[in-house]
């Protein structure tokens, strides 16, 4: 069966979209792209995957549970988080992959990404 994928970048998310966002989950594989981790702590609720340099979520590694996959890429690389999730993803039996970035009032980061 083909992986259905959502994705989650740095952003912030706000609270009362909390639930919203939980709703897109369902039935999907959850990739929690570095600082989008954010998200899943607000949440309360565990990602399939973490991905990315994990420079925006230090303060967050105690949060995470041995339950979940990380893939920790080097913070000197050619390729943003977003970017090497998406290669992740691709490189799965997938038949969708969706990607979730709220406005982060930082318009190189979105671009980037």
């Amino acid at each position: 069966m083909k992986k259905k994928f959502i994705l989650f970048l740095n952003g912030e998310y706000k609270k009362e979209d909390i639930d919203y966002y939980k709703d897109l989950i369902a039935d999907k594989t959850s990739v929690a792209v570095d600082g989008g981790y954010d998200f899943f702590v607000q949440a309360e609720i565990a990602p399939d995957y973490i991905i990315g340099d994990m420079d925006s979520i230090d303060a967050m590694e105690d949060s995470i549970s041995d339950d979940i996959a990380v893939f920790e890429f080097p913070k000197d690389k050619d390729l943003t988080d977003g970017h090497a999730a998406l290669d992740f993803c691709m490189k799965e039996d997938f038949s969708l992959i969706e990607v979730v970035m709220p406005n982060v009032g930082e318009p190189d980061h979105f671009i980037g990404n």
